[in-house]
This record gives structure tokens, C-alpha cells and sequence, in this order.
């Protein structure tokens, strides 16, 4: 537990996610300590998730996702907590192979260790997201809101597979056919790398993922 877990459950709250899958909250702070009140759909338990019975006991190995954030706890250093959390990391994928793993790290010196040897689908490092937002704002004023819309889970941006919109050969093909229902593609994820705006005549290919900025809905 802490602030980006603390975001994060409001979140799936705020959005309905905890009523439609099984969410279950892992953490050493007792639930009156914690800065959120919980719905009723969270399952929350007390204790320490790099104990492989804990893991065990919230059913780790039917999970789909998990997040494992950079838990602050006494007397420990931001190494030993990243430690910590490598450490829950490689035994999630020892009981999960399958697993998506979202993962904090505190030093950014650690963010590659967590890629290569964890297997962590993101990693983020805490605080360089915020810093890089605040800092972009004091020569772009008005960046904060505009992030902010775009992280809207509701209207924000969506990532769909290529072959799932249909049959196309370049980037502008793709942006003539959404354009026709309001969206808007400003970039192409091909192996894990994400290409920022590519010209009208990029090659793209069915495995590649576009992210659009959607209008209304997306279906």
C-alpha cells in the first residue's frame, strides 16, 4: 500500500471495475490505516505478499493482472524495498507463469533488473511520471489537464489490435477508416515499442496495436 495504490483503487471503484472481476488487496497495513475506504466487492487481506502462502491464500495463480507497488514499510531502505519487490515479483511468476505484471520500483536503476529478470509487462518508476507531468506544464500550460483527459478510462486512449478495426496497409489508411466514427490514432505499438505519431505512410501490419484517442464510445 501506498499513494499509487491508493490511486489505483479509488480508480477501479470510481469505475465500476471491482463490481465486474475479483479484486483482492494484499498489503502489511492494517485497513483502518489506510487513506481509502474499501467497497465491498475489494477483498482486502493483511499480510506480507512476498510470503508465498499469502500468494496462495488470495488464489495468485488464477490472477490475470497484478500490480505490486513500492510498499513503504519501517526501517527500510528504498533498495530494500525494491528488493522486496523483485522478490514478490519472481514468486508471483513461479505460481503464475502466465501473469501481467504492473510493477513500481522506487530507484530507477532497478526498472531494467524488473524487465529482464522479473518479466514485468510495465514497469513504472515512482515519481518520474508526475516530475516529467509538472515539469512539461511550466513550458505548456494547460499539459496537466490535457494528460489527465487522455488517462480517462471512460474517454480517454484506447489500444486496439489492427487486425481488430480490419485489413490496412499504412498508418493513414488507418486514420481515414476511425476518423469516420470520431477517433483518433497518434500512435502504433510494435514489439512493446511505441511509435509516436508515424507518417501517413508507415507500413503497418495485424499484429501492431494502435492507440486512439476515442470519442464516445469504443466497441
Amino acid at each position: 500500500y501506498n499513494e499509487t495504490s491508493e490511486e489505483i483503487l479509488e480508480l477501479l471503484m470510481n469505475s465500476d471495475i471491482d463490481k465486474e472481476k475479483a479484486v483482492v488487496f494484499l498489503t502489511n497495513y492494517d485497513k483502518k490505516d489506510l487513506g481509502i475506504n474499501l467497497s465491498k466487492y475489494i477483498l482486502y487481506k493483511k499480510g506480507d505478499f512476498i510470503l508465498e502462502k499469502n500468494l496462495i491464500d488470495i488464489g495468485i495463480e488464477n490472477a490475470s493482472d497484478v500490480i505490486i507497488v513500492g510498499e513503504k514499510l519501517p526501517n527500510l531502505s528504498e533498495r530494500d524495498i525494491d528488493a522486496r519487490t523483485a522478490l514478490a515479483g519472481m514468486l508471483i511468476r513461479s505460481l503464475n507463469p502466465t501473469v501481467r505484471l504492473y510493477i513500481e520500483v522506487l530507484l530507477d536503476e532497478d526498472a531494467e533488473i524488473f524487465k529482464k529478470r522479473v518479466g514485468a509487462r510495465e514497469v513504472l518508476i515512482h515519481g518520474q511520471i508526475v516530475g516529467k507531468i509538472m515539469f512539461s506544464s511550466l513550458f505548456n500550460p494547460g499539459a496537466t489537464n490535457l494528460i489527465e483527459t487522455l488517462l480517462d478510462i471512460e474517454s480517454g486512449i484506447k489500444k486496439v489490435k489492427i487486425k481488430d478495426l480490419g485489413s490496412f496497409k499504412t498508418f493513414g489508411d488507418v486514420i481515414k477508416d476511425v476518423r469516420k466514427y470520431g477517433h483518433l490514432p497518434i500512435a502504433i505499438e510494435r514489439n512493446k515499442k511505441v511509435i509516436l505519431n508515424p507518417d501517413d505512410s508507415f507500413e503497418v501490419y495485424e499484429n501492431d496495436s494502435v492507440f486512439l484517442i476515442t470519442k464516445g464510445s469504443f466497441s
